[in-house]
């Protein structure tokens, strides 16, 4: 039965930082892939979308398929797309298509506005009009300040400042996760010594996205599909299993979320969410965390997760990931 073969022994991995994260986990399911396991056969699960990019970029650095069950990609999310779509403009200001999608951001300009402005104004080469309406000259402020900061987390921060908390406090239900999703994409850029840098990463899934198309949330082609790995959060993987699971960004803070430490009963929650994180695993468990990560203009070291130190160190095998050789895999 699946319960007699699962692994009594655990793998409890640090990992110097969410990159060598990322990269522990990504070899390690290529190597069971090159063993003649199907991509299928692994999950890498974790508690929120922001603590997997770094391990969607490896995968499309890689050209390893995945799908991440329930949700898209993180770079292909609305608010992630919204701000990279002001940096686009700051890199390049002839890029039409994020013109349109920052102009659209602002209340009164719809489609037919923003085409007028990005045709006339933005397209013609001549010096943006005074004349044009509040809104637009609001957008067109906030790309001369972007152009200013030079650093792609400063920009970011920027916006979120400026504007883009209240705007999606008031446009989306899960404002606070998809914030958070913004912090940590500011975070990730502070990595990175130029813009131009960071674009190339943040829009690697446009490619990649066209080249390998979602399979979306079918559970039947999930089961049957035989090329893809999954990526889940923890809450979408109730009730299915994987043979090899990996469980990522177990640090305090993040899991459980340091705003579940004020409650109780928030605790518990999380308590059954990391419970139901590690009994998907049929044969292998692994348990990563990164023991630094990056906080605004300095380098945060890590503890292991609550819910990690509250295990018997008797029932795991605890290891510090060394960075090996990348292996590719032909899909």
């Amino acid at each position: 039965s699946p319960s007699e073969k699962r692994c009594p022994w655990p793998d409890l991995v640090a990992c110097s930082d969410t990159i060598a994260e990322a990269r522990f986990v990504v070899d390690h399911i290529l190597e069971l892939h090159e063993d003649g396991e199907s991509l299928l056969e692994s999950a890498v699960l974790f508690r929120a979308a922001y603590q997997a990019m770094q391990v969607e970029l490896e995968l499309q650095k890689l050209r390893v398929p995945y799908i991440v069950r329930g949700g898209i990609r993180f770079f292909e999310q609305a608010h992630i797309k919204d701000i990279v779509a002001y940096l686009k403009v700051v890199s390049n200001p002839q890029d039409e298509l994020a013109w349109m999608r920052i102009l659209k951001l602002e209340p009164g300009i719809g489609d037919r506005t923003a085409e007028i402005i990005v045709k006339h104004e933005i397209g013609s080469g001549e010096p943006v009009s005074e004349r044009l309406q509040p809104a637009a000259q609001k957008v067109i402020h906030r790309v001369k300040h972007l152009k200013t900061l030079t650093r792609a987390d400063k920009m970011i921060a920027y916006l979120l400042e400026v504007f883009y908390k209240e705007y999606a406090e008031a446009k989306f239900e899960n404002a606070r996760e998809r914030l958070e999703d913004l912090e940590a994409l500011a975070l990730f850029a502070q990595e990175y010594d130029n813009l131009e840098q960071f674009l190339a990463d943040a829009t690697l899934s446009e490619g990649f996205r066209a080249e390998r198309p979602s399979l979306g949330d079918d559970a039947r082609l999930l089961e049957t599909e035989q090329k893809y790995l999954v990526l889940s959060t923890i809450h979408q993987a109730k009730g299915l299993e994987w043979k090899n699971v990996f469980v990522i960004g177990l640090i305090d803070g993040q899991f459980p979320h340091y705003k579940a430490r004020a409650r109780r009963e928030d605790l518990e929650e999380e308590r059954r969410l990391f419970y139901v994180a590690i009994t998907r695993a049929k044969e292998r468990l692994f348990l990563t965390y990164p023991l630094a990560s990056m906080s605004f203009m300095s380098t945060a070291m890590n503890q292991p997760s609550l819910f990690v130190r509250e295990l018997d160190p008797e029932l795991y095998k605890s290891s510090m990931n060394e960075e090996e050789e990348v292996i590719e895999v032909d899909s």
